[in-house]
């Protein structure tokens, strides 16, 4: 049986397009958020890029298990923008808050 975490690395690794979107909506989700298709819930803590700020992107999201709600963790969507194209995602990864 595969913990939570483990779980959730194997759901991101294997949809980028909802790591493209995570990495979006992550910015803007300031309540928890879940859907049917997520083996979490979210919430947005941080983010840094876009216009006028240079090429870096990131969004970062606090996870939580939706049975368990005091297992949390950080996850950074890394990318880049450009004007002509918005937000690019490249990587993910668990984080620590500073």
């Amino acid at each position: 049986m595969i913990n939570f975490k483990q779980q959730v690395t194997e759901y991101l690794n294997g949809n980028r397009e909802v790591c493209e979107e995570l990495m979006y909506d992550g910015c803007y989700a300031d309540n928890w958020k879940s859907s049917d298709n997520l083996p979490f819930e979210y919430k947005g803590v941080d983010s840094f890029g876009g216009e006028d700020q240079g090429s870096d992107f990131y969004s970062v999201i606090l996870i939580r298990n939706p049975d368990d709600h005091d297992e949390q963790y950080y996850i950074k969507f890394q990318g880049w923008y450009t004007s002509y194209d918005g937000a690019e995602y490249h990587s993910w990864s668990f984080v620590e808050p500073k």
